[in-house]
């Protein structure tokens, strides 16, 4: 004959307590191998977006030297503290922080500009232009 095997309350609490506590550590470790796995991919693409900016500092530099530190728009003569980066297709109009988006200005025409794009500003600049020039001001 078997006897039938039963738990005391607390025997039957510890256990849950000890299931529950597996259940938590093996959650734990999954989570911890998730998160582990994620940091490792944001500083890949960290480093991959350092690299990237160091690329194109590197080749606005060139470019800088290649067009005679002229300003790209108005062929201003540029300095070394006084020049700046426009976005050709502004960010807010959904442009790219890229080198081929990217165009070395006078700061002055940087301001102009804003947060046109080029057909509307170079459109503006004209209509200024033709004002002033039927006023005889220019």
């Amino acid at each position: 004959m078997q006897r039938a095997f039963h738990f005391t309350a607390e025997e039957e609490e510890e256990n849950d307590n000890r299931e529950r506590a597996e259940d938590f550590g093996a959650k734990k470790n999954q989570c911890v191998g998730i998160c582990v796995a994620q940091q490792t991919t944001q500083l890949r693409t960290k480093d991959a977006k350092k690299a990237a900016r160091k690329n194109t500092v590197r080749r606005l530099k060139e470019r800088l030297e290649r067009n005679d530190w002229r300003c790209e728009l108005s062929g201003v003569k540029l300095q070394p503290d006084c020049f700046s980066i426009d976005h050709i297709v502004p960010l807010v109009k959904g442009g790219e922080h890229v080198y081929e988006n990217m165009q070395i200005v006078h700061p002055i025409v940087n301001t102009m500009k804003g947060t046109l794009g080029m057909a509307e500003f170079i459109e503006w600049c004209r209509l200024v232009a033709d004002q002033h020039s039927s006023e005889g001001n220019v």
